[in-house]
């Protein structure tokens, strides 16, 4: 359903909303605010069970008739990458902004994401800087990544400006609650996994490959309420399993044959402790979870096998050059540096 407009847009956003009514208000008004106005928004609701679909409506027709809103409506729940990969097909713009249902914005956000991408055609991802909608603290202005799979801290930054913005590099990944692509990327990478229940390391490590960089620009501000649906919904060992079978078929799928033999053995043994020690700690089946992704990753390991194929064909980018994003060892010590990598971007404000 289309509500308002019928001319190609510039920039087109796509939010994923599963049951997220407490939100959509507040994120259409600062959507509505934006001192850049070139955009489209293509709503995807995946079947929600709340009033979601109906306050967008109330909302467009009543409050924000001139903004350019695609409503799109899942028989069933896709998911993000799902969701993701429907919105897509309804894009006009020239870049594709990924926007997560439980944020708002900054009136300049859209307008400093943009700015990043015109400025440097070898920039393929743009994030906004995070910020935590309940405390006000920083939330992340990047996703961070081990060689091993597990999410990390900050291995290498680097800041520098791009057409008077400060802009950081040197992180691995963008995170999708906010973040912006380059649609001719995204095609050529194949859009999201389907099958991945996050998805954004996924994307952003495909993109890498074919010769891209990945950026963010603290000015572009992004108010985030934190994995809302996820927590609310989905249990903790369910969670788990998650990224668990996620993080394994990642790995299955970028790394070259010489590198998958390094890294994926000791991953297994790593997220094996991992399972046994919440196992024993919580007293709860996590170790389930762990056998469980491995069985997934069986099951699916043709689907996988073509999609590897796919990658490497068209990578352009050595496994050496990827891992200078990553940190070299495991990466659980994260929560001992976060604390100080809070401390060192706080002061971009």
């Amino acid at each position: 359903m289309k509500f308002n407009g019928c001319h190609s847009k510039k920039v087109s956003i796509i939010i994923v909303n599963y049951n997220g009514e407490r939100f959509i208000k507040k994120l259409i008004q600062s959507l509505s605010q934006q001192t850049y106005n070139n955009f489209e928004v293509i709503f995807v609701d995946n079947a929600s069970r709340d009033k979601s679909v109906k306050i967008l409506m109330n909302l467009v027709r009543e409050k924000f008739k001139n903004m350019d809103i695609k409503l799109v409506c899942n028989s069933i729940n896709l998911g993000f990458c799902g969701g993701n990969n429907t919105g897509l097909k309804y894009c006009t713009g020239e870049y594709v902004v990924f926007l997560n249902n439980d944020t708002f914005v900054d009136t300049k956000w859209l307008e400093e994401l943009v700015k990043v991408l015109d400025s440097d055609d070898t920039i393929a991802i743009c994030q906004s800087r995070l910020i935590d909608a309940h405390t006000g603290q920083l939330q992340a202005i990047g996703g961070f990544h081990g060689i091993y799979g597990k999410g990390s801290c900050y291995p290498n930054v680097r800041v520098n400006k791009v057409d008077g913005s400060i802009v950081v590099d040197g992180f691995f990944y963008g995170v999708g609650a906010s973040i912006i692509v380059r649609k001719k990327a995204l095609i050529k990478c194949g859009g999201f996994d389907d099958k991945l229940f996050l998805g954004d390391v996924d994307l952003s490590w495909r993109i890498r490959l074919l010769g891209y960089r990945i950026v963010t620009n603290p000015a572009s501000i992004c108010y985030h309420y934190g994995s809302y649906a996820t927590k609310r919904y989905v249990h903790s060992i369910q969670l788990l399993y998650h990224v668990f079978r996620e993080k394994l078929r990642i790995l299955l799928k970028m790394y070259s044959l010489s590198y998958l033999v390094k890294r994926v053995p000791i991953w297994a043994m790593i997220s094996l402790m991992l399972a046994i020690y919440l196992t024993i700690r919580d007293k709860k089946p996590y170790l389930l979870s762990w056998f469980k992704a491995i069985m997934w990753n069986i099951k699916y390991g043709k689907d996988t096998l073509l999609l590897r194929r796919f990658v490497q064909r068209n990578r352009k980018i050595d496994d050496m050059q990827i891992e200078q994003y990553m940190l070299p060892y495991p990466s659980e010590i994260y929560e001992l540096r976060k604390k100080m990598l809070n401390r060192t971007f706080l002061k971009l404000n």
